[in-house]
């Protein structure tokens, strides 16, 4: 978890990871990027954003429902 100072950034944070998405994370290389905003496959639209990284590993990050933090 990350936690931010203001709740009211988060959504900057997210549109920024969605615009300008690493290309690593940790040092291994980010092979996809599954942006559920729009829904993705069976589930919901949903502010989530799900990494995929280079050796079968992933991150996910979204927002927490009640804490400022991703």
């Amino acid at each position: 978890s990350v936690r931010v100072a203001d709740l009211a950034r988060i959504p900057e944070l997210m549109a920024r990871l969605r615009h300008d998405p690493p290309r690593a994370i940790g040092g291994i290389r980010v092979e996809r990027i599954d942006d559920f905003a729009g829904g993705f496959g069976q589930f919901p639209p949903s502010d989530i954003l799900r990494y995929q990284l280079e050796g079968g590993s992933r991150v996910i990050v979204r927002p927490s429902g009640t804490e400022p933090k991703l």
